[in-house]
């Protein structure tokens, strides 16, 4: 192998580095402990505040990654009895969907937009026939907040991501649930690169404003279009950074 070659082999390998917040490292390491069976279905794991100390974190840290571990199914929190690894069987079912995101990820942002142009307009569409009102009031609350944010100069990507969620659970569909909230942290990353100017960011709350009329009127039709309309919208905003390829 020439020095050329060898060079190109290294530094494709070379992933580029992000910088990550202490609950993600805490959540990566207890995540990887867990699928690779270190820790055993069952085992119960340490205490925050022991984790706390060995992680050298805050105890809010810590508590984050559990609660996100939990959200994964990886853990279950019993009150009175401490945090305690899923079932073999619950395990099996999270590795399988860990290694599905890890493919996901070699792929360019042009999969991700074309996957949710092809599923989230028609959950959209569930969703105006099937929330309830306690999903119309969180999909509210959360848009409120998002303004707030923007407000503060913030992109409002933590809210915009959460709608997305609520739009998922509220199809009534489980198994679309499951593929949306698979794709989740891939459209974490296109946010980060379509919101990141505020102008960008106050086209989104209104577009999402918009979504959100078309399913608390129950219009499935109008949600559906909203939702394509949005998503098209970040596709040109993903064009305009010149971070959109599709090779």
């Amino acid at each position: 192998m020439t020095d050329i070659e060898t060079e190109k082999n290294l530094t494709d390998r070379i992933k580029i580095v992000s910088r990550k917040n202490t609950y993600e490292i805490v959540l990566e390491q207890l995540k990887d402990l867990i699928i690779s069976g270190d820790i055993l279905p069952g085992q119960k794991l340490p205490g925050e505040r022991v984790l706390a100390d060995k992680f050298k974190v805050s105890r809010t840290s810590v508590r984050m990654a559990l609660k996100l571990l939990e959200f994964m199914n990886l853990v279950e929190i019993r009150h009175g009895s401490g945090i305690v690894v899923t079932s073999q069987q619950v395990l099996n079912k999270a590795s399988i969907h860990f290694e599905w995101m890890e493919i996901l990820k070699q792929h360019p942002l042009m999969d991700l937009i074309e996957a949710r142009k092809g599923l989230e307009p028609y959950m959209a569409g569930l969703a105006a026939k099937n929330a309830t009102k306690e999903e119309i009031i969180a999909m509210e609350m959360d848009l409120k907040d998002m303004e707030s944010t923007i407000k503060s100069k913030d992109h409002g990507i933590k809210q915009a991501s959460f709608f997305h969620e609520l739009i998922f659970r509220s199809s009534n569909n489980i198994i679309l649930n499951q593929i949306g909230l698979m794709l989740k942290n891939l459209m974490n990353e296109s946010k980060k690169v379509s919101m990141t100017r505020r102008t960008s960011a106050s086209q989104s709350l209104k577009e999402h404003r918009e979504i959100f009329d078309a399913i608390k009127q129950h219009n499935q039709e109008l949600a559906n279009q909203k939702m394509y309309q949005h998503l098209m919208s970040v596709e040109k905003n993903l064009k305009k950074t010149g971070m959109f390829y599709s090779d």
